[in-house]
């Protein structure tokens, strides 16, 4: 009797909504209620389903069988109490929980995911796919598996048998088609890397060489002189005071790039930062997983990057100067950021905010800075070529004295709507050990 009483409210509820407003939202929160009240799991996403979900008095309000899951999932996914695409927002919280339970029931004979059932459209399973594969609990798998995705003899037993049960094939090409690579797949909900555009009239330029003239010639005296009377320079120009100094630049007014390095068909190539396998040698498994995606034009759930300022060395090219450095697991293309897929501009952008102008970024209740990749830059991105296998990667360089204002540390950055878990995030880490030309450079 008295799990009659405890039951019926809310199923009486679940029924009542069905057979009226048919509320997702509501409708879902009566099913866990009536869960709880019976001693089940309340449930965030189908996978989470079991025989014990599929109750008999849910089935008749639903229509489907008793114990039967399969058949209580489509129902569910039916009426809109769970969407079938992974990429639908009510899933951020739990997207990386739904991929890491693939892992964990990838043995388990008799269980297979709704999100990669046969029985979806086309179109959601193949995102549903792309999305499973760049999740971090799978880019976490394949690392630990010592899987390159860009090498198909690497795939082991586990990763084979997770791509024949999830993926629907071994090959994974079938899965991220190879055409278009190195340029991706057609994206056009990713913004490319903007810049400032503003027109410079010939007395705007003599007016900063007059500038120049007055400190000097001097290149430090000149961008201190800039950074005293910043608001001042933006309001005369017209102009960010990164646009500038980017003038500036371009103007010959100030160095535009770190040299140096080993050049091969005349572009420099620095060796990889031993820094990073020093302090987040684990971090760096998989690394080149994550540019394979990138360029595909495929952004992984975690992007990650690496940032350190040196002491200067005499052996620099510019021993009084500091440079952030930030290293990225994207293949190098050039120092044109026209070069690389949407998907590797979109990161870069994100970074070079961050690393360049992140102060007038928001942040969220976790601390993590929100950058619209979309937003303009002032300053073009400058690109180094540093040595890996198969394929170099880049590392992005900027001078501290451009923006001495601007702080970099261990740092989320959400890349442009501040949901947590949206998929579209980049951790970069600020190494604490000390940054020297032995370890960063030889």
């Amino acid at each position: 009797m008295t799990m009659t009483i405890s039951t019926l409210l809310p199923l009486e509820q679940i029924a009542t909504e069905f057979n009226g407003q048919r509320d997702p939202t509501v409708l879902l929160y009566w099913i866990n209620q009536y869960y709880v009240e019976n001693g089940k799991q309340p449930v965030s996403h189908l996978d989470e389903m079991t025989r014990k979900h599929a109750t008999q008095a849910l089935g008749t309000i639903f229509d489907f069988k008793d114990s039967n899951p399969v058949q209580a999932r489509q129902r569910f996914a039916e009426h809109g109490i769970f969407s079938p695409d992974l990429n639908d927002a009510a899933y951020d919280g739990v997207r990386e929980n739904i991929c890491q339970n693939l892992i964990d029931s990838l043995t388990s004979n008799n269980w297979n995911s709704y999100y990669t059932s046969n029985t979806l459209e086309e179109q959601i399973l193949r995102s549903n796919r792309e999305t499973i594969l760049t999740s971090n609990a799978i880019q976490t798998f394949f690392a630990e598996q010592g899987y390159e995705m860009n090498e198909p003899s690497t795939m082991k037993n586990k990763v084979r048998l997770f791509f024949r049960k999830y993926m629907g094939a071994e090959d994974i090409d079938r899965v991220i088609p190879p055409q278009g690579r190195g340029y991706g797949r057609d994206n056009g909900n990713l913004p490319l890397y903007r810049r400032i555009q503003k027109e410079w009239a010939n007395d705007e330029e003599d007016f900063l060489r007059g500038l120049f003239a007055d400190a000097d010639g001097s290149e430090t005296g000149f961008i201190e002189m800039l950074a005293r009377q910043r608001q001042a320079v933006e309001d005369l120009f017209g102009a960010s005071y990164s646009a500038v100094i980017n003038k500036c630049r371009y103007m010959g007014l100030l160095t535009r790039n770190e040299s140096g390095g080993i050049r091969e068909t005349g572009i420099p190539v620095y060796a990889f930062p031993d820094i990073h396998r020093q302090e987040f040698g684990d971090l760096l498994r998989g690394f080149q997983n994550r540019a394979f995606l990138l360029a595909h034009n495929i952004i992984p759930a975690v992007t990650q990057a690496f940032a350190y300022e040196p002491v200067p060395d005499e052996r620099d090219e510019f021993p009084d100067e500091q440079f952030e450095h930030v290293t990225m697991h994207i293949w190098y293309r050039g120092v044109d950021i026209a070069q690389y897929t949407q998907a590797e501009q979109a990161v870069i952008s994100a970074v070079q905010h961050y690393i360049s102008d992140n102060g007038r970024f928001p942040r969220n209740e976790r601390g993590d800075t929100i950058i619209d990749p979309a937003a303009e830059h002032g300053f073009a991105p400058s690109i180094l070529q540093i040595r890996s296998m198969p394929n170099n990667l880049i590392q992005l360089t900027f001078r501290r004295r451009f923006n001495p204002i601007n702080e970099v540390a261990t740092n989320a950055i959400n890349m442009g709507d501040g949901r947590e878990g949206n998929g579209r995030e980049i951790y970069l880490f600020r190494h604490e050990l000390q940054a020297t030309y032995h370890n960063t450079r030889v």
